[in-house]
């Protein structure tokens, strides 16, 4: 067995960290509990002490994360309970969220096997799961589905562990039924045994813990319930914790990636969805997805999508177009006879309707192009119009989720670029009509299939890691469902790309039994395929796609190790200040030896091992005249710059440098 090994130096400009207080302040967008804190404890305090303070009481306990969740009064500010002898931390306990996108409806499971060779896994090496456990932290599950066992905790039933940790259950082991519909989707994902959904673990054994409401008013949780789920989960012995949960706050020291980092060190592979606010730029990633060593996923879009599809009646005829629904809240996009479609413009003269829209639409579907406000604000001004529905239709090639806010009270359909410009020629021509019906689908190639998800999440994390680490299938996938919404739908976001993954590394552990969390970690990196960006020609960011699409055949049978399989820049972890004298000509900066070990863990064949580099896209929030980017603002998508490949003068930071022997090479 030999290892090869490079050491390579990484120099930049570092701004210092600022300390803390004890107590966390998040911002004023993070939703919290009112009065209600998350307390860590100093590993030699105990609880009592907490719980003897006037005004202060105790909600739950916390083994692995050692620490509690308190409700304090109004009188008890939250530095008092900082303040407490053997109190380590507080945090105000956030609300999360689920990180998935809008219902269509779709077919192709098989191809998404094929393209991350789980189909092969499964033929060609007979793996399903089987002795697997993945443990789940979602919104429940319907497990009387027959895809999913038709079972709870029977002989012989997948679902062998679980229960109900939200605010509305009235005990841990109350069976986890899903009455939202997400946590049934993921299962489907991981180990759906179905002829119409086939997951990509279907033999592995299942714990499902609930964490969110059945309440009409809020699909969220909180960090309690989810420390609670999250060690109970622990605790049965699970291989694998899937979570498709997060908050926008993206800090290693949250206590949930506290807590999922120290999963990792005991052997647990967390693996969790990266989040949804990629229209929102970099620095979107969420927690604890950045935790750290935890498996962080990004979104591909399916390279099909099958989905509802409304019929516009022109001066030419009848043009079947494909449409995605906005998500809920907004009703259903079901216009059951023919109406009339206009193309209404505001009180500017803009057809982009930014503003009051002159028009009067009363009965009838607006068409409108995006562009210069988002779809809310466009949806808003049909609405109050008088529009019964509104079709918004893309201004660059390929399709997007659509989302409105909770005032719009009407259904609104996206379409591509290329089906608007056919209905605006058509109401400039004549009398154009449209109906849409629930029960008609069609199916057709995505534009951006095999691309990442626009709505994905993007790094680096607050602290400058490298997030997501790997991506999977995760927009517009069709999966289980309660029986009572339909058995099966398709879902968006990073909360179905999770699970796909969860499931892979599943395949990987029942190959590889003594594989560890962090040799697992390395080969999901390093073993995936990088995803192309067509509209650069180049590799996506590594900030997008992390490693690229996941691969798991070539996981399973990969003869190499790579360590470290990732290099962050993090400004907090400075061991060598100062000059680089040794290597270029005097520059003051912080640097950073890395050592690269390349390792043949076959022993009977020799390894040829080259180096090479391959330009990714360069990623901006803000145009050259140093303003936050208008191509982000108005059509929520990131701006690229061309990456400069060319070399560069040896004191221009920041730079890599490889050293091999005492040879100095540029990669």
């Amino acid at each position: 067995m030999r290892i090869f090994i490079a050491s390579i130096v990484l120099a930049i400009a570092y701004a210092i960290a600022s300390c803390s207080a004890r107590v966390v302040q998040y911002p004023s967008h993070i939703r919290v509990k009112r009065n209600s804190y998350i307390v860590q404890l100093h590993p030699t305090a105990q609880a009592r002490c907490v719980q003897a303070i006037p005004g202060i009481q105790v909600s739950r306990h916390f083994d692995m994360f050692h620490g509690v969740a308190v409700s304090i009064g109004d009188s008890v500010h939250p530095s008092q309970v900082a303040n407490i002898e053997g109190v380590k931390a507080v945090w105000p306990n956030r609300v999360f969220s689920l990180q998935y996108q809008n219902k269509t409806t779709n077919g192709s499971g098989e191809y998404l096997h094929q393209a991350t060779r789980v189909h092969q896994a499964h033929t060609e090496l007979g793996l399903n799961g089987t002795g697997i456990k993945i443990g789940i932290i979602d919104t429940g599950v319907d497990y009387t589905h027959p895809d999913l066992g038709a079972c709870w905790k029977t002989p012989n039933c997948p679902w062998q562990y679980g229960g109900s940790y939200a605010s509305d259950s009235l005990s841990p082991n109350d069976p986890p039924m899903d009455c939202m519909g997400h946590g049934t989707h993921v299962s489907g994902i991981i180990a759906s045994r179905g002829d119409r959904v086939k997951g990509v673990a279907p033999q592995a054994t299942l714990g499902m813990y609930r964490v969110f409401t059945c309440s009409s008013e809020s699909a969220d949780t909180n960090d309690a319930n989810v420390i609670a789920a999250m060690e109970a989960a622990f605790q049965d012995g699970h291989d694998i914790i899937s979570m498709s949960l997060g908050s926008e706050t993206a800090w290693e020291e949250d206590p949930v990636a506290v807590l999922a980092s120290k999963f990792v060190d005991a052997g647990v592979v967390m693996v969790v969805a990266n989040g949804n606010s990629g229209a929102s730029g970099l620095l979107t990633a969420s927690t604890p997805a950045v935790g750290r060593n935890v498996i962080s996923v990004g979104s591909v879009d399916n390279w099909n999508i099958t989905s509802a599809h409304a019929i516009f009646t022109t001066h030419t005829g009848q043009h079947s177009v494909l449409f995605l629904p906005s998500a809920a809240p907004a009703p259903p996009f079901i216009i059951a006879n023919n109406t009339l479609v206009v193309a209404p413009t505001d009180n500017t003269g803009s057809a982009l309707a930014c503003t009051n829209i002159t028009n009067d639409l009363s009965g009838k579907v607006a068409l409108i192009q995006r562009g210069e406000c988002t779809f809310s604000e466009k949806a808003l001004n049909a609405q109050n119009a008088g529009a019964v529905a509104v079709v918004i239709y893309n201004n660059v090639d390929g399709m997007v989720d659509m989302a409105f806010d909770s005032n719009i009270l009407i259904p609104g359909a996206f379409i591509s670029m290329g089906d608007g410009r056919m209905v605006e020629e058509s109401i400039r021509s004549g009398r154009t009509l449209v109906r849409a019906l629930e029960s008609d689908l069609i199916t057709m190639p995505s534009p951006s299939g095999g691309h990442m998800s626009a709505f994905s999440s993007l790094g680096p994390t607050a602290e400058l890691g490298l997030v997501p680490l790997i991506s999977a299938p995760g927009g517009n996938i069709l999966s289980t469902y309660p029986q009572s919404m339909g058995s099966y739908t398709s879902l968006s976001g990073t909360s179905m790309a999770a699970p796909y993954v969860a499931g892979a590394v599943a395949l990987l552990k029942q190959a590889r039994p003594d594989i560890t969390a962090t040799h697992i970690r390395e080969l999901l990196v390093t073993t995936a395929r990088p995803i192309a960006d067509s509209s650069t020609g180049l590799v996506s960011n590594p900030y997008s796609s992390g490693g690229g699409l996941i691969n798991i055949y070539d996981a399973i049978r990969a003869r190499a190790r790579i360590d470290p399989p990732l290099l962050s820049i993090n400004n907090t972890r400075r061991e060598h200040p100062g000059p680089i004298n040794s290597y270029i000509r005097p520059i003051n900066a912080y640097w950073e030896i890395y050592t690269l070990a390349i390792q043949n863990t076959d022993s009977a064949k020799s390894m040829r091992i080259s180096l090479a580099h391959i330009a990714a896209n360069s990623l901006t929030m803000f145009d050259k005249n140093g303003t936050l980017s208008q191509q982000l603002l108005t059509n929520q998508t990131m701006p690229t710059w061309p990456t400069n490949t060319s070399p560069v003068p040896a004191n221009t930071l920041p730079q890599v440098l490889g050293i091999r022997g005492n040879t100095l090479v540029r990669p």
